[in-house]
């Protein structure tokens, strides 16, 4: 029942009830540690236009494979969040400098860009993806909008990155 609770019922990823949860845990072992983190606001360019044009199942597909193309991109230690719709988070624990965090995005663009086979068609889709650094941001709610300001910076060229 817990995990109903903490989890998105379509892809099984973190919901945004969860995703607060961990990255109030990592502000605070930031602030004891002086380890730094990362949260990266994911939004996917045109999905209305799968829903649209190959109906909703097929719009659920995609965001299933998505969840799990995410989850092999990513580290176990960080945390990756379905916040609805299009819309996914990711927690980036222990980052050292920005070129490993510019590696992680890379690889989480390169991950989302690669075709979909969806219902007998091969579907793209664009990315917008923004990051905010953890180090100076008191709370969630500040890092997270950073990120979400970053990510809408980029909104109009896709598969930009921005932080």
């Amino acid at each position: 029942m817990a995990h109903r609770v903490l989890h998105d019922p379509l892809t099984d990823l973190p919901n945004r009830t969860l995703f607060f949860d961990r990255l109030g845990l990592a502000l605070a072992r930031l602030r004891r540690n002086q380890t730094s983190i990362a949260v990266l606001f994911i939004d996917l360019d045109d999905f209305k236009v799968v829903n649209d044009s190959l109906g909703h199942g097929a719009g659920d597909k995609l965001l299933v494979e998505l969840a799990a193309r995410l989850r092999d991109a990513m580290r176990p230690s960080d945390t990756i969040a379905r916040f609805g719709g299009d819309e996914f988070v990711v927690l980036v624990n222990g980052i050292v400098d920005t070129i490993p965090l510019a590696e992680i995005v890379n690889r989480l663009r390169d991950s989302i860009i690669a075709p979909f086979h969806l219902a007998g068609t091969i579907v793209r889709i664009g990315v917008s993806i923004g990051s905010a650094i953890g180090e100076h941001h008191r709370d969630a709610d500040e890092i997270l909008l950073n990120a979400d300001a970053a990510m809408y910076r980029v909104k109009a060229g896709p598969n930009q990155v921005s932080r």
